[in-house]
């Protein structure tokens, strides 16, 4: 949750909007690949806490 800068309390579509925006935001293509690990680390959050399934497994 920390990663993705949101609350434990958001909903499916606060962790998805927050997910995109990171990934645009630290896109290696976009950045000249100085985020790469910034971005691999929001891949990995929003892998654990994505969907409904993932996220009762985090918790």
């Amino acid at each position: 949750y920390e990663i993705l800068q949101i609350p434990e309390t958001a909903t499916q579509k606060e962790i998805k909007q927050a997910y995109r925006s990171l990934c645009l935001k630290h896109h290696p293509d976009k950045q000249d690949g100085s985020d790469d690990l910034k971005f691999k680390e929001v891949q990995h959050a929003y892998s654990l806490v994505g969907t409904d399934e993932t996220r009762r497994s985090y918790n």
